[in-house]
């Protein structure tokens, strides 16, 4: 169970860290730039780099606990590595602190009031089950991509898309949607249903099939049954633990996954479109090419 003292420390971090980029980092930045900003802009624009820090953290133990710690190998019910308490401390100390900066906003974007009361409510309720770990941790992964997203934004905001720094962070941006926001659902599913839980206790039912000559199931028994098999064994293995878990998990991976395909599905035409439309230019300047010094009638 999460430790509300751990919590609030996450969010008392994330206000100071805003406030020390609002009053020491801030007024550095181009101040007609700023000075033209609207209301919303100018709270997001210290907002930014707590948003970076989050999204490094979460996205990093992320990666950590299910490519590198290999925690729900075999099993994305059960296991619940001791690092993902701080995990889940971060991400719902930082969400408090985040709905609290858009609460002060006069409009925000419906989609991420969803995003952030469905992780709120995940990463908050796990640590106290402690079952089906998995599903919410993988979709932290996809904070990675706010890192790009936040440059794209803040470089916007200031007046330099004419800058080469702003082109490298649109090709970030859309390869890091791309990359990891539309398929962290399918690929959820995907590993879940390679790595359904306790095979044991279907030795008699769903995989009676496999068992030796002495009543076991073969080591390599994963390996060997079939998609539909490990699908039985998956919702099986769900249904033993509390309900509100599942459910929880099905709402979770058809909202998230939802927004993640929408904004990918956004960012990706954008730079299509900007990309096609630089080419053409080029091709123009190219085909019609015109010398500085060269007089022309």
């Amino acid at each position: 169970m999460l430790s509300p003292i751990n919590v609030l420390s996450y969010t008392a971090f994330y206000s100071t860290v805003h406030i020390f980029v609002e009053k020491c980092i801030v007024p550095f930045f181009d101040f007609k730039a700023v000075e033209a900003l609207n209301e919303n802009d100018r709270i997001d624009l210290p907002e930014k780099v707590p948003s970076c820090i989050n999204g490094l953290i979460t996205g990093l133990l992320g990666l950590y606990v299910i490519f590198w710690d290999c925690a729900f190998k075999f099993d994305v019910i059960n296991p619940y590595s001791p690092i993902l308490d701080t995990l889940f401390s971060n991400y719902v100390g930082y969400t408090i602190y985040d709905l609290c900066i858009m609460s002060t906003k006069t409009k925000e974007d419906s989609t991420m009031w969803i995003h952030h009361i469905v992780g709120l409510v995940g990463a908050s309720l796990m640590p106290f089950f402690q079952k089906g770990a998995f599903f919410p941790v993988l979709f932290t992964i996809t904070e990675v991509t706010v890192i790009p997203g936040n440059l794209v934004w803040l470089l916007q905001r200031l007046n330099k898309k004419d800058t080469s720094l702003y082109e490298v962070a649109l090709a970030l941006r859309a390869a890091a949607f791309i990359v990891f926001r539309p398929f962290a659902a399918p690929f959820c599913l995907y590993y879940a249903i390679n790595n359904p839980g306790p095979l044991a206790p279907y030795a008699a039912t769903i995989l009676r099939t496999y068992v030796d000559a002495d009543g076991k199931l073969p080591d390599n028994t994963i390996a060997l049954i079939n998609w539909n098999e490990k699908m039985q064994i998956l919702q099986s293995n769900l249904v033993e633990i509390p309900k509100i878990v599942p459910i929880l998990s099905i709402i979770f991976i058809a909202l998230l996954g939802f927004l993640n395909l929408v904004w990918s599905l956004v960012v990706a035409y954008n730079y299509a479109i900007r990309v096609v439309s630089l080419f053409r230019k080029e091709r123009i300047s190219d085909e019609n090419p015109i010398s500085s010094d060269k007089k022309v009638d």
